[in-house]
């Protein structure tokens, strides 16, 4: 995995972060109110002992999707 790749995952995490603030704040919330609520969600899912294994096996999943990829593109063309 490359720095570039852990950007990406790292980007896309901000992305899903900021899409579901948008669509809370569309349903009314105030935007600061809405990430702070969002932090909060974080707080008690990293307090979770469950949640953090299905977000490790959710990340490891990525991982393996990713190095499959970099398999196959290491594949000579046939």
């Amino acid at each position: 995995m490359t720095i570039t790749d852990c950007l990406e995952i790292q980007n896309q995490t901000l992305r899903i972060l900021v899409a579901l603030a948008n669509k809370r704040t569309e349903r009314g919330e105030e935007r600061e109110q809405t990430f702070q609520s969002i932090a909060k969600d974080w707080e008690e899912i990293a307090d979770d002992e469950a949640a953090i294994r299905a977000l490790k096996i959710e990340n490891q999943h990525l991982l393996d999707i990713l190095e499959n990829k970099q398999q196959k593109d290491k594949l000579p063309e046939s």
